[in-house]
């Protein structure tokens, strides 16, 4: 983020005592927006060499879309950073209930970010919990649940 990309407009600091917001005895009276310049400043770049990196692996939202008349995809998907593209993963899903049975377990690399399961739906109508996730040296673990 640079300041550049701060834009307050027209803004009328004139109503704004420092009463109100505790700033002791400043006059905002003579203040406008167009007073307000921050140059050229960085901020991304200023507080740059204060960050440590973090290898982070995070979950994106689970989709889940019928594929026939007794079939389910499970559609996991996630990002993450400082994980190289090759890095190998394992991923799970599984469900705990006889509603489902669940056709896997799916490995591939980082770099997919995603992976599909086949559920097969036995009975109709049945609430079903499922943990699913990837596991490498960074993983992730989420519970659903959903009606077959």
């Amino acid at each position: 983020m640079t300041s550049a990309k701060w834009d307050f407009g027209k803004m009328d600091f004139s109503k704004i005592t420092s009463e109100k917001w505790g700033f002791g005895e400043m006059d905002f009276g003579e203040m406008t927006s167009e007073k307000w310049d921050f140059g050229e400043m960085d901020f991304d770049e200023m507080y740059q060499e204060d960050l440590i990196p973090v290898k982070q692996v995070t979950a994106n939202l689970l989709k889940i879309r019928k594929a026939g008349h007794n079939k389910l995809i499970a559609e996991v998907t996630w990002d993450g950073t400082l994980e190289r593209d090759d890095e190998p993963v394992k991923t799970k899903f599984r469900c705990f209930s006889d509603a489902v049975t669940v056709k896997g377990p799916k490995h591939g690399v980082f770099g997919d970010r995603k992976v599909n399961f086949e559920l097969k739906v036995h009975k109709k109508n049945v609430n079903v919990k499922c943990r699913f996730g990837i596991f490498d040296i960074d993983s992730f673990k989420n519970i659903i649940s959903f009606r077959t």
